[in-house]
């Protein structure tokens, strides 16, 4: 078992490293987490980033400036208080994202499509059990 984790870790980093270029070519690997982050969440704050991920605030400060630089988060007023401030995808970030996971779906659905549906749906529960049970 630890030698498959070992590789699907290694093959997991060049794939987020892969997905970060595509995405903006000076988009770092490190940084395209919290950028998923943001996506897939309504409303986050560098300090849930830095909670979420068990990171100091620095280097999630320097992750969110860095982003905000490429144009592909911004910063607005929390809607639930004035004072504090979330973290959005701008338009084109968010358009460019959904062009790219509609083509990494097609790509997961096209390699997994020999695989029986059920052996899809436990291999899914598993992995959301394992992701579980590092927490």
């Amino acid at each position: 078992m630890e030698q498959e984790l070992s590789v699907l870790l290694r093959r997991a980093r060049a794939y987020l490293a892969s997905l970060a270029a595509e995405l903006h070519p000076d988009l770092e690997a490190s940084a395209y987490s919290t950028l998923l982050l943001v996506l897939t969440r309504e409303r986050v704050r560098a300090a849930d980033v830095a909670e979420h991920f068990s990171l100091n605030k620095g280097p999630v400060s320097r992750q969110v400036a860095g982003l905000e630089r490429l144009g592909l988060i911004t910063r607005v007023a929390d809607p639930d208080d004035g004072r504090a401030q979330v973290l959005v995808a701008t338009p084109e970030c968010r358009a460019r994202w959904e062009e790219l996971r509609a083509d990494r779906a097609a790509d997961v659905r096209a390699g997994l499509g020999a695989w029986p549906h059920r052996d899809v749906e436990r291999f899914a529960a598993l992995l959301e059990r394992f992701n579980a049970l590092l927490e």
